[in-house]
């Protein structure tokens, strides 16, 4: 279980950031109209902590695995997250784990076992290389689309489904066989995103759903160095987290 988790932290991760957050930041040629249309929603979302707001996205994920239970049914697994987002500063809560970081300093809690990581926040030169890469191979994605299918609905939070259909190659890099958006062209925003996989992989499908996007949250100020959240001067935690264990990976 624990290393099926530690691969679908990490590989959902990418696949996130590939799809989702990632998305064009380098010129493309759209394919068709539709493809337009969901550009123009990720533009929006590429301004995310780069104009001087804070950003608030809200959205579950749902994984289907080819794995089953007892009873032979796929195993499901769901989280809820909630991530904040500035030009310095993010915050990211999960089911298990919640996550600060700002320019110096990265902390991970987990409540249930009581546990604080801190280690050094990735910055600078090493960020920015893996974000080229992302960017790099969200261009790739569209330029590889082999087909492209557009649906339009009523009486949904969003009025357009495009899906997208990789071509061999692309699928095979990614393990996915097609990526569904779910979007509202008249607010420009994201609702769903469905990724189905290749057949016989670890996972079948996922399914993200946004449920609440802020473009200028004001409820909570997160550019604040993060180690203030936790500990008072002279490095000494906070009340409300006494009998945590505190480890420091940071480098000295």
């Amino acid at each position: 279980m624990i290393n099926r988790l530690k691969y679908y932290s990490s590989r959902t991760s990418l696949v996130l950031l590939v799809v989702i957050l990632g998305a064009f930041t380098s010129p493309f040629k759209p394919i068709d109209t539709s493809l337009k249309e969901v550009k123009i929603v990720f533009d929006k979302m590429n301004e995310l902590g780069t104009n001087g707001k804070t950003c608030y996205l809200n959205y579950q994920v749902k994984a289907l695995l080819n794995e089953k239970d007892k009873q032979g049914n796929n195993i499901v697994s769901s989280s809820k997250i909630e991530m904040m987002t500035a030009a310095k500063n993010s915050w990211l809560f999960s089911d298990k784990m919640n996550i600060y970081r700002d320019q110096k300093t990265t902390i991970t809690v987990l409540p249930t076992q009581k546990v604080i990581y801190l280690a050094d926040a990735v910055v600078g030169k090493k960020e920015e290389r893996l974000y080229d890469k992302l960017s790099v191979l969200q261009d790739s994605i569209f330029k590889c689309a082999e087909k492209v299918e557009t649906l339009e609905v009523k009486n949904k939070p969003f009025n357009k489904v495009v899906t997208l259909y990789l071509n061999p190659k692309m699928s095979q890099f990614l393990e996915l066989k097609k990526v569904v958006y779910c979007i509202n062209t008249t607010s420009n925003t994201l609702h769903k995103v469905d990724l189905e996989y290749m057949p016989d992989k670890q996972y079948k499908t996922l399914e993200y759903v946004f449920t609440n996007m802020d473009y200028d949250y004001k409820k909570t100020n997160i550019s604040v160095p993060v180690t203030t959240l936790f500990f008072e001067k002279k490095n000494k935690l906070k009340a409300e987290y006494t009998g945590y264990k505190v480890i420091d990976n940071r480098k000295k």
